[in-house]
């Protein structure tokens, strides 16, 4: 079972740091994610808001941590170049400020870890956007995570996502010679949808997939298993998302089987 751990709390931070330290410096100064330091530079309306690089650390201790066979660290949003080192050593590089993305720390991870975060919001000519009528926030302004997996788990490095993709497909039908808003509201009444979900996993190999999808009120609407990482699942009278006026969602689950008993979710 997927298990995450949220590390919000008490990272230490500085600007224009010369190196990443190994060890957390007791002169940085202290702050709780969400953060952005243009939190008031960047409300004036100009542009002479500070753009460069800044640190983030923090020691985390192992016992604190679920158990689990591999570990990641989950950044939800860093803008715009970030890179994340342990104990001094560079483990990853990502580009982009708007995307969550995460990485493998288990080989890296210590009973006592210094987790370093450099965030660079400079004007990037290989970074999108490159202008635009907002403030470019630098910082880890959403949530920082650790998760712990088994070794047989959703891929957590798999474009950011969850491991698990889902298109729907509904069929619409519509009566010859209603009007437009006939045919609107027809459109909302549907028969019959399928619901494909494919999923990408690591070490799974001779695994089964158990998906649901479950009804707003947690009921199973729809179920299947599968050896091939994707099913098909068709739903009878689905009721659709229509906006504000009703928005009705669906949840898919999978969970991976071993022996018949579902284990990574």
């Amino acid at each position: 079972m997927r298990q995450v751990v949220n590390i919000n709390k008490k990272w230490a931070f500085a600007k224009r740091f010369d190196i990443v330290p190994k060890e957390v410096p007791e002169d940085w100064y202290l702050v709780n994610l969400p953060h952005t330091w243009n939190a008031i530079d960047g409300q004036d309306g100009g542009s002479d808001y500070y753009r460069g690089d800044c640190c983030y650390m923090k020691q985390i201790n192992k016992t604190d941590l679920p158990n689990g066979d591999r570990y990641y660290l989950e950044i939800n949003g860093a803008n715009s170049v970030a890179e994340v080192f342990i104990g001094g050593r560079k483990l990853a590089h990502h580009e982009g400020g708007y995307s969550t993305w995460r990485v493998d720390i288990t080989d890296a991870l210590e009973n006592i870890t210094v987790i370093a975060i450099t965030v660079d919001n400079f004007h990037n000519k290989a970074v999108y956007p490159q202008s635009a009528d907002f403030t470019f926030y630098g910082g880890l302004y959403r949530d920082v995570n650790i998760i712990a997996v088994s070794s047989a788990h959703f891929d957590l490095e798999y474009f950011g996502g969850s491991g698990i993709t889902v298109t729907p497909k509904i069929d619409i039908k519509r009566e010859s010679g209603s009007g437009a808003l006939k045919g609107i509201k027809k459109m909302f009444k549907s028969k019959t949808a399928e619901v494909e979900i494919k999923t990408y996993t690591v070490g799974a190999e001779g695994l089964n997939v158990r998906y649901i999808v479950r009804a707003a009120d947690g009921s199973i609407a729809g179920e299947a298993e599968s050896g091939t990482g994707e099913a098909v699942i068709g739903l009878k009278n689905p009721r659709l998302w229509n906006g504000t006026d009703d928005p009705y969602l669906y949840t898919a689950e999978a969970y991976l089987l071993r022996d018949g008993k579902a284990g990574s979710r």
